[in-house]
């Protein structure tokens, strides 16, 4: 409640704040410390709850040309690298969040939807990423809209198959149960 007054207050110093504590994180940013960059990505979910009028993350990005482009960064980076999974579910949801940002640039949206629907996706090992992932999925898709969307398809796909067929994937034979 406290950040989301002070955006209301001072959202020129927040962004300023954003932009400083995510330079500071040490690159690559799979690397970094899960605190740091937890709290980093915190700010920038955060932030949109602040922002007038309503709804903040549409604000946000058509007025905050600095905050755009922090989102923009946070996409070009190797977040969805790194090995917490706290870390990759909070860069999901921002992604989710701030989606308008990716109908205008196809090349985030393939990155974007080549994690969500790979290792660090919907074929994580933890139970929750997967779950999420595919709840988040759905939003991505709501979000953008079926036309942006048409070209992503194969990959989304691709990545649900393995789910759905893990045999056919498999790199060891199917072994028949005995009877």
């Amino acid at each position: 409640q406290l950040f989301v007054r002070i955006v209301r207050l001072r959202k020129t110093a927040v962004e300023a704040f954003m932009g400083v504590s995510l330079s500071a994180l040490p690159q690559p940013l799979s690397r970094a410390q899960t605190s740091d960059i937890e709290v980093a990505l915190r700010l920038v979910y955060h932030y949109a709850e602040g922002r007038r009028p309503p709804p903040g993350a549409k604000t946000a990005l058509k007025q905050d040309v600095s905050f755009r482009e922090i989102i923009i960064a946070l996409h070009q980076s190797d977040v969805t690298g790194h090995p917490h999974r706290e870390v990759l579910l909070l860069y999901y949801d921002i992604a989710v969040r701030y989606a308008t940002v990716l109908k205008d640039s196809p090349d985030l949206l393939t990155r974007l939807l080549g994690a969500l629907s790979g290792e660090h996706g919907l074929q994580h090992s933890h139970e929750r990423v997967r779950s999420r992932c595919c709840y988040l999925l759905l939003r991505l898709v709501k979000s953008v809209g079926a036309e942006v969307m048409r070209p992503h398809v194969e990959p989304i796909v691709d990545g649900i198959q393995i789910l759905l067929f893990p045999q056919a994937h498999s790199s060891k034979p199917a072994s028949i149960p005995p009877n």
